[in-house]
């Protein structure tokens, strides 16, 4: 089932908890996973770097092929259960570290 993620997705997906909490799909993380995705990414600047999901963590994933976007804990608490999109319902063939591109 998790076969499309990368080797550090899979780590990750592997140490999340599941959860039956009825709220945000991140709540349901390990501690040491949300520090570890706290700390390895850049805090979000404005209400539009803010994964569409949970609104708690910055944007760090790309889904393939359709290139939504949400934070690593709600992508890989969801795969653990779904193979599509949030969004579009397409099927996700694999998940991109997410990089802001550089103002100008």
């Amino acid at each position: 089932m998790l076969s499309h993620l990368s080797e550090e997705s899979k780590q990750a997906a592997a140490t999340t908890l599941v959860s039956a909490s009825p709220r945000s799909p991140c709540s349901a993380v390990a501690p040491g996973l949300l520090r570890l995705l706290l700390t390895a990414s850049p805090q979000p600047t404005s209400e539009e770097d803010l994964c569409p999901i949970c609104y708690a963590h910055p944007i760090s994933a790309v889904f393939r092929p359709c290139s939504h976007k949400s934070c690593k804990a709600c992508i890989n608490q969801h795969l653990m259960n779904n193979k599509d999109c949030f969004f579009c319902k397409a099927t996700i063939t694999g998940v991109d570290d997410f990089t802001k591109p550089a103002s100008s």
